[in-house]
């Protein structure tokens, strides 16, 4: 009984660290779709061109590019918790500033700087979460993450709709600092990962955290499994990416960086109550309203993934995902095409702008931050995620630099097309390449990609009926 009671009780402390950790993706959240509601009343208190407000909202795309290439070698050098501590005291700080500009430059400069900690914050908090979480809910707890994005994206939403009665921008922009400051004093409290303090050598404390998360029958073997990873070879370079043991794990977590975006989901989540006035809605308030709902029907798709991707598989619900993105995107390309010309082909376009967003939240969503945490060993996590998330960045900064654009010059039927297209080739490359790893450890992952994409017990098999 003694022993179930210590289970338990290390259990919830880890899980309450890792739900803390991923309430980062919050603040992320909000600062990403917050513009959405923000952009019309700037345009026209600013007197913003189009492709002023397109600089305006990728102007924290940008930044996070820079900050997600340096966001895992800082996090090697000063730790995974100071360096949330770092964003999280920015966060507060860039809110704050942004909800007060001067002028329209002022406002995007900010906004970069503010990118640089979210490109920190979504290369670091995954890792973290994932070297701080028991392997046999990692999956579930990494996909916390994701839900926390979605919540803010979707407090966002609401709260945008609530200020759009007056026009209020700056409130729709400051809002985040409140939740950033609360983050601040959480994180303060807790240690750092038992990962990053045996790899920094300071094993004593790695050992004594280690204790906090685990049961005493279970702390020697993880240690092992620790050290195991973090003294398999030389420290980590980012050239080793690329040599041949780890080059396919590589491609793979690069490519579906590329895919997350260039699918079509940050379309939506900037410019969705835009989206919804081309269709026909012709009250913003109400494209706002759309958008929120649509959040929050994401946000259920996420929640029932971290309920089932520890017993379905991660493969399974990811090609799922992406299939209902495809019907989706051509679906409303040939609305498109075809025209609004009746009032149910306008909610037709909000149930398949649903399924689009059920479809990512169920697949890439929720999982592409289970396989940056999992496909490559500990000390190359950190520098690969950093990988991927530039890789996930610039695909990002191209659809907010360019979307309003396209959408304006061609319609929404041809890019919407592409989207479908590129979603194809998506499932492709998902069905290709993606391994199931769950209930797998960090060292059966790591070994299967050094096997050129096989598992230590196939290749035993293979060996076996070769004889």
């Amino acid at each position: 009984m003694k022993d179930n009671k210590t289970n338990k009780y290390n259990s919830h402390y880890a899980i309450f660290i890792a739900i803390t950790v991923a309430a980062l993706g919050a603040v992320y959240g909000y600062d990403t779709g917050n513009i959405s509601g923000a952009l019309p009343y700037l345009k026209q208190e600013m007197g913003l061109s189009t492709r002023m407000a397109e600089l305006v909202s990728s102007a924290v795309v940008a930044g996070s590019i820079l900050g997600a290439m340096f966001g895992g070698k800082l996090s090697n050098k000063i730790g995974r918790k100071n360096t949330m501590i770092f964003v999280s005291a920015a966060f507060v700080i860039l809110a704050i500033l942004s909800a007060f500009p001067p002028n329209v430059w002022f406002l995007i400069v900010v906004r970069f700087i503010l990118g640089l900690s979210i490109g920190v914050t979504i290369v670091v908090a995954p890792v973290f979460i994932a070297e701080i979480s028991p392997y046999k809910i990692r999956g579930a707890m990494l996909v916390t993450f994701q839900i926390a994005t979605t919540i803010g994206i979707s407090l966002a939403s609401f709260i945008n709709l609530y200020f759009s009665q007056t026009g209020n921008w700056r409130a729709m922009l400051g809002v985040s600092a409140i939740i950033a400051f609360v983050l601040v004093i959480a994180i303060l409290r807790f240690p750092d990962t038992p990962t990053w303090y045996i790899m920094k050598g300071h094993r004593e404390r790695g050992i004594k955290t280690l204790q906090k998360l685990e049961a005493p029958e279970k702390v020697q073997s993880e240690l092992a499994k620790i050290d195991q990873e973090v003294h398999q070879n030389e420290s980590g370079k980012f050239s080793e990416l690329f040599k041949t043991k780890y080059i396919k794990g590589t491609i793979f977590i690069l490519g579906l960086g590329i895919f997350v975006q260039i699918t079509g989901i940050n379309a939506i989540v900037y410019y969705g109550p835009i989206i919804f006035q081309k269709v026909g809605f012709a009250s913003f308030s109400n494209g706002i309203l759309i958008t929120g709902i649509t959040q929050l029907i994401a946000l259920i798709a996420e929640v029932t993934s971290s309920l089932i991707i520890d017993k379905w598989g991660r493969r399974k619900s990811l090609l799922m995902g992406i299939s209902f993105m495809i019907i989706a995107n051509i679906v409303l390309a040939l609305l498109f095409l075809i025209g609004f010309i009746s009032s149910w082909m306008m909610y037709l376009s909000v149930i398949i702008i649903f399924l689009f967003r059920v479809g990512y939240s169920f697949g890439f969503g929720s999982l592409v931050w289970v396989y940056a945490s999992e496909t490559l060993p500990s000390r190359l996590r950190s520098i690969g995620s950093s990988l991927m998330l530039t890789a996930n960045l610039v695909a990002n900064l191209i659809v907010s630099m360019f979307f309003l654009t396209m959408f304006e010059n061609f319609g929404g039927q041809v890019i919407f097309l592409i989207f479908g297209i590129l979603a194809i080739i998506s499932w492709i490359f998902v069905f290709k390449l993606a391994p199931e790893t769950n209930g797998r450890t960090f060292e059966e992952i790591q070994a299967y990609w050094n096997n050129g994409g096989k598992w230590d017990e196939d290749i035993a098999n293979e060996k076996v009926e070769s004889k």
